[in-house]
């Protein structure tokens, strides 16, 4: 009896591990298998080289039709900014040509050429694709004068000569400047001494027009410690003495200008005691 239930307990047991067997499914990996499916080191390194050689060639082709294609041909140039010299002037100055390429130049050398001119202070190129062309210029302007023998030299506020003619504009002319007569020439510019001198005659023609008086024809700069004003009209000169105080000197010269009208004479700004002195 005992026999026979040990019997049928090892039965039912063998039931049991035949049923989790059937379950359980024994996986085998191969991890040499995934290893070779891993792209070799050369091929990555070939894919690589050709991927580089397709984007070279695609450069090449686009540079090729950019620079050949009519569509990039230069069909207009526009000038902006300007006042003093004409679209046609920058133009010609610039060098470039319609119906030309519009890749085929280079915007450093094309500043250059524009800048040759003494009014330009600064340019910027802009290639408007397709076939445009954008110069904007920024000019200087004339700020004061220097009369050499039957000529004028225009300065810009940097002491920058701008053009020598033989025009007079309705500018103040500068006298007593330090720099040498051979070195005024257009396109040059004056010592930095005279330089300074003419920023401090700025704040007095600015201090002047703040109380609304006509500015001056002529100023000696040839001692920064006494600028001397000449107003032709009233025939008289001002000595200003240096730019300090400037308002309160300037309320004088007013006053003075206003009461001795129609009388020559000087009126001295520079002293401890503001007075004028007929003629």
């Amino acid at each position: 009896m005992q026999k026979k239930k040990k019997k049928n307990k090892n039965k039912k047991n063998n039931k049991i591990q035949n049923y989790n067997n059937k379950k359980i499914k024994k996986v085998d990996v191969n991890i040499d298998s995934f290893e070779d499916q891993k792209p070799k080191k050369g091929n990555r390194i070939i894919g690589k080289i050709f991927k580089a050689i397709i984007i070279v060639i695609l450069l090449g082709a686009g540079s090729a039709f950019a620079l050949t294609s009519p569509y990039f041909n230069i069909s207009s140039i526009e000038v902006h900014g300007n006042e003093k010299i004409t679209d046609s002037a920058y133009v010609r100055l610039s060098k470039l040509k319609v119906n030309t390429n519009i890749f085929k130049f280079k915007k450093s050398d094309i500043i250059s050429n524009i800048k040759k001119n003494s009014y330009v202070e600064a340019v910027r190129i802009k290639r408007a694709l397709p076939n445009k062309v954008e110069i904007t210029i920024k000019e200087r302007k004339t700020k004061f004068l220097i009369q050499q023998n039957d000529e004028y030299i225009y300065l810009d506020e940097n002491g920058n000569i701008l053009e020598i003619s033989s025009e007079k504009k309705d500018l103040a002319i500068l006298t007593g400047i330090t720099t040498e007569a051979k070195n005024l020439i257009e396109g040059n510019k004056l010592k930095e001494t005279d330089v300074d001198r003419m920023q401090d005659v700025t704040k007095i023609q600015n201090a002047i027009q703040n109380n609304e008086i006509e500015q001056f024809d002529i100023v000696d700069i040839s001692n920064k410690f006494d600028y001397i004003l000449f107003f032709e009209k009233e025939a008289k000169k001002v000595h200003v003495g240096d730019v300090s105080d400037l308002e309160t000197k300037i309320l004088y010269m007013k006053y003075i200008l206003e009461e001795q009208e129609g009388i020559p004479g000087a009126i001295y700004l520079n002293q401890s005691k503001v007075y004028f002195s007929p003629e």
